[in-house]
């Protein structure tokens, strides 16, 4: 068994390598059996919580603190594994995490007070422009109406949801209230194929919906140096 001050530098610099040798060496290395294993110990995790006697005074006690730390070393091992299975690397998938916690996406987005009436300024997902006529999504315009529609518009919605994929064949832009630079939305037209690579978009303007009328002829653009994205209603 190795020593712990050689285990200590073997995960820092070779993590990576351990990963792979270890699930080579398992009977089921499958990303299915892995997700099981675990929401398993996950599950593990969480009656530490449950049992703390500070959290619930009248719940009995839940193994020791070396347990629960090895509690959690065997959530991160699997999930390790898991990763591994579906071929995402820890140093990609901990990077992008971080990103989107330092963006905090999930936030309500405040509309930049600039004083311009025909200014609505956000965050540019690409540096991309367009003009065009919106469709402002609300109870009467919806999504399903703008695909029947088939019309070649910029779609401004409050948030996107996973629904907004049926407009992608025929918008030319999209402007969102809610959402920052790492959103579902802006990650998949960043890394996106066809039609929604690329495409101009500008998110977290805080109320876009709100300034913006349906049908109104309005333009979208990235100012690159600033990193804001600027919105001009004519």
């Amino acid at each position: 068994m190795a020593r712990k001050d050689d285990l200590d530098r073997m995960i820092e610099k070779e993590l990576d390598m351990m990963i792979g040798e270890r699930m080579s060496k398992e009977d089921r290395p499958d990303a299915l059996f892995r997700l099981g294993i675990f929401l398993s110990e996950v599950g593990d995790v969480s009656k530490y919580i449950t049992h703390d006697r500070e959290l619930n005074p009248n719940a009995r006690p839940h193994g020791s603190r070396e347990d629960e730390v090895l509690a959690y070393g065997q959530v991160m091992v699997q999930l390790y594994g898991l990763m591994h299975a579906r071929g995402i690397g820890r140093k990609e998938a901990l990077k992008a995490g971080m990103m989107n916690w330092m963006d905090a996406d999930w936030r309500t987005r405040k509309a930049v007070q600039t004083g311009n009436p025909d200014m609505i300024y956000g965050l540019a997902v690409t540096p991309f422009g367009t003009a065009g006529k919106a469709y402002v999504v609300d109870s009467k315009h919806t999504l399903e109406g703008y695909v029947r529609s088939k019309e070649p518009r910029i779609v401004v919605v409050e948030h996107a949801k996973p629904d907004i994929a049926m407009t992608f064949p025929y918008a030319v832009g999209y402007i969102t209230d809610q959402g920052g630079i790492t959103c579902h939305l802006a990650n998949i037209i960043r890394g996106g194929q066809g039609s929604v690579m690329n495409m101009p978009c500008i998110v977290g303007t805080g109320n876009a919906t709100a300034r913006i009328k349906h049908g109104q002829m309005i333009s979208m653009y990235a100012e690159e140096e600033k990193g804001i994205v600027e919105l001009k209603v004519k």
